[in-house]
């Protein structure tokens, strides 16, 4: 399956949970919104049901926020995988650099950075060449993220 294949499979999926969100329009008393492990958005009035896997939003809004930012996250991931599939992070390597992909607030231009001992929890680590690839894709418009309705 290539990056299109997967990009497109993940706009189905996330789509998907959005009109689950959006057909969900309640007010919670004391709960929130949450995703489960497997993909599903639900809300809950009991609050441990939102703390106990860690994917707990109090709003609507926030929950779609937070699949936008996983669909993001995966994107990024497939891709790198795509045009190096064979690099591994090595964390016991404090000299290999592992590069990530951020986005700059203001400008709204991508850039790279990169870890050699710190790992962030949730992000796509990579090669500079696979992450320089990537940052030319995004700023160039030829690679979009997110959610695209």
């Amino acid at each position: 399956m290539n990056l299109q294949d997967n990009i497109a499979r993940m706009e189905l999926e996330l789509a998907d949970m959005k009109k689950q969100l959006q057909s969900k329009q309640i007010e919670l008393q004391g709960g929130g919104w949450y995703m489960q492990y497997n993909g599903t958005v639900n809300s809950t009035s009991m609050r441990s049901d939102c703390t106990d896997n860690g994917l707990e939003r109090a709003t609507n809004e926030l929950a779609i926020e937070m699949i936008d930012r996983i669909v993001t996250s995966s994107q990024i991931e497939a891709r790198a995988r795509e045009i190096d599939p064979d690099w591994k992070a090595d964390w016991s390597d404090r000299l290999q650099l592992k590069f990530l992909i951020y986005i700059q607030n203001k400008s709204g231009k991508y850039g790279k950075d990169y870890h050699t001992s710190i790992r962030n929890i949730g992000l796509a680590y990579m090669s500079e060449a696979t992450a320089d690839q990537i940052v030319d894709e995004l700023n160039e418009g030829r690679f979009v993220l997110g959610y695209k309705e």
